[in-house]
């Protein structure tokens, strides 16, 4: 976790704190929205807590082409368009693409660095967490929340694990007219 990100979320935490005296209920809006801005486990954070904040910082075009390039060339050569609007993942980032045979996928980008930084920024939110409401603490363990939602994380870090679910869920529900899974 850069140093950047950490003064960051010290500086939405101070805010919240002193925001809280004013009232608890203004003081868990701003800390929502803060965090829902940024990439990585504060958005995932504020996901959680049902935040309804804005839209993190998104990676770049010529970055999230990069990336595609360097993950499968065949099939980043293949593409014709990449949407440059993308949609929030929280641990990631989701593009519409476009094929030279004109079929369209949805790409979800994972963050980078997102994968190896996440027991820092884990520990780093808990402890803000902690320090903003530490009459919480003899309510649980913090070893088994960090523990959990170390895993969690992980497995939502896990696309290949995520797409193979997708597949299960086309072949599960492909005959009916309720629910849609699109198959490309």
């Amino acid at each position: 976790m850069l140093l950047s990100q950490k003064l960051k979320l010290a500086k939405i935490a101070v805010g919240s704190v002193l925001l809280k005296k004013v009232s608890p209920a203004i003081s868990r809006r701003y800390l929502a929205e803060k965090l829902s801005k940024m990439p990585g486990l504060p958005a995932k954070a504020a996901q959680l807590f049902g935040a309804e904040g804005g839209q993190p910082e998104f990676l770049d075009i010529a970055t999230v082409r990069e990336i595609l390039f360097l993950e499968n060339l065949e099939f980043a050569k293949s593409l014709v368009w990449v949407s440059p609007n993308p949609k929030a993942a929280s641990l990631g980032q989701v593009h519409h693409v476009r094929t030279v045979e004109g079929f369209e996928y949805a790409v979800k980008i994972q963050y980078p660095g997102v994968k190896e930084s996440l027991p820092e920024q884990l520990k780093f939110l808990l402890d803000s967490f902690a320090k903003a409401k530490p009459e919480l603490e003899q309510y649980f363990s913090r070893m088994e929340y960090e523990n959990y939602l170390g895993a969690l994380f992980a497995k939502e870090l896990d696309y290949r694990s995520e797409a193979r679910y997708k597949n299960r869920s086309v072949a599960a529900y492909n005959r009916t007219s309720i629910v849609k899974i699109p198959r490309q």
